[in-house]
């Protein structure tokens, strides 16, 4: 699963400026760029806290990847909506 992930996820770095030149324009695609890796930057500092708090709080880690799984989903339905 690691290396899939992996895989699939290294496209944000050529993703992302097209991403950016389709929400916000051509002319403001570094303030775009900027934008979407604060956000990215936001969801991975608060994954891992919010992933310790539902381990300790249920003590199983299935929740943990359940709450992954969610916010990817929703991610990419966000994206495909706009």
């Amino acid at each position: 699963f690691t290396l899939i992930f992996g895989f699939y996820s290294g496209y944000w770095t050529t993703f992302l400026s097209q991403i950016s030149r389709e929400l916000v324009g051509p002319e403001y695609i570094a303030m775009g760029n900027g934008y979407l890796s604060f956000m990215i930057a936001v969801g991975s500092l608060l994954g891992g806290p919010c992933a310790g708090i539902l381990i300790r709080e249920k003590k199983e880690f299935q929740y943990a990847f359940y709450m992954a799984g969610a916010s990817l989903i929703w991610s990419n339905v966000i994206l495909l909506l706009v």
